[in-house]
């Protein structure tokens, strides 16, 4: 009964979208629906037109996560893309 659960992978994936691209709740839902580069990598199968979810859920994900975990997934997520830059940095 009621709406079916968004898959996690989804929803990180939005939120890397969100932090790497900058975005506010509307854009970045907005951007995925435009464009299949992003659909792909949240594992859509085939290009779809529809939201992905109503931006209004990060609001409940905050709400259900609490300020410490999202800044420990984000301090997570920034110093994996850190490594990535100097790793590529290093090589010739």
């Amino acid at each position: 009964m009621g709406v079916p659960a968004t898959p996690s992978r989804i929803i990180i994936g939005v939120m890397i979208i969100k932090h790497m691209k900058n975005l506010s709740d509307e854009e970045v839902i907005r951007d995925i629906s435009e464009n299949p580069y992003y659909q792909y990598f949240l594992g859509f199968k085939d290009f779809q037109y529809r939201k992905v979810f109503v931006p209004s859920l990060f609001v409940e994900i905050c709400k259900r996560l609490g300020i410490g975990q999202l800044q420990e997934i984000n301090d997570l997520f920034l110093s994996e893309v850190d490594a990535k830059k100097e790793d590529q940095a290093d090589s010739p």
